[in-house]
């Protein structure tokens, strides 16, 4: 089993008038490695840069000190995908650049990212079958006005800023199942304001971790906790290859987006 790799995902979100608010989305470029194509949201993996104690203090509003480098992550990305710098003081001309590149120019314009302005709401972890995982921290944060993103062509094809409830049933976008969830989440609040303010009250973030099973009849089936049988899939004990590759292409001939599965 692959142990799964911590990583930051940031939600950014803009009011919009009369009411109600967008949320940023980022189209993965078609060679991506992981999740090619489809449409989530800025973020990526905790680097050993962001766990570099002489950065912990270029960020603000952290309550607790380990999820300083989760925090870092998340606006990290955000500058290397999309461009957007999230300080609490005015920054100068925005451009991209690339690890340790972030945090120098931060110390080089006297300024540090805004993680005052994040609200961690939900944490969700990729199934053990999955050969490449991650332990994914999600973030919200209400945005300045007039920010807009920039792909930067490589990892990121495209950008929109887009309602929850237009994500979910835009047909040209493909969106992964923990996306899907969290858009979900995202609608549910009738405001960004309100999402960020929940998110703080927060004392904890309960993990969240699907299960993936192949039932007698050769499906796939994701089963997310609470679900019927979810507690007596036994994870130790994966399918043998050839079912589960079969039970794969079953689920993509059905839409299922299963990124980095065996085919």
């Amino acid at each position: 089993m692959t142990e799964p790799r911590p990583s930051s995902t940031l939600c950014c979100l803009r009011p919009t008038e009369p009411d109600g608010f967008e949320v940023l989305m980022v189209q993965r470029s078609p060679g991506a490695r992981f999740m090619a194509s489809t449409w989530v949201f800025p973020g990526g993996a905790v680097d050993d840069i962001d766990r570099l104690g002489d950065n912990a203090g270029l960020l603000t509003g952290a309550a607790d000190g380990d999820d300083v480098p989760w925090m870092l992550a998340a606006l990290r990305e955000l500058v290397e995908e999309v461009g957007i710098w999230l300080t609490p003081q005015p920054f100068g001309e925005p451009d991209r650049r690339q690890g340790a590149a972030v945090y120098e120019r931060l110390r080089r314009e006297g300024l540090v990212f805004d993680g005052a302005a994040l609200g961690y709401f939900a944490n969700w972890i990729t199934p053990t079958l999955v050969p490449v995982r991650f332990d994914a921290r999600f973030y919200a944060a209400v945005v300045p006005g007039g920010v807009d993103p920039h792909p930067d062509g490589r990892e990121i094809a495209a950008a929109t800023w887009i309602t929850p409830s237009e994500a979910l049933v835009t047909s040209s976008m493909v969106v992964p199942l923990p996306t899907q969830e969290i858009l979900r989440h995202l609608a549910s609040f009738s405001s960004a304001e309100d999402l960020v303010a929940h998110a703080r009250r927060l004392d904890s973030v309960e993990p969240i971790q699907p299960k993936l099973h192949v039932d007698p009849e050769g499906d796939l089936e994701i089963l997310m906790p609470g679900d019927a049988g979810f507690d007596e899939v036994d994870e130790t004990r994966a399918p043998d290859e050839g079912a589960l590759r079969s039970a794969v292409r079953r689920a993509e001939g059905r839409g299922v987006k299963l990124p980095e599965m065996p085919r």
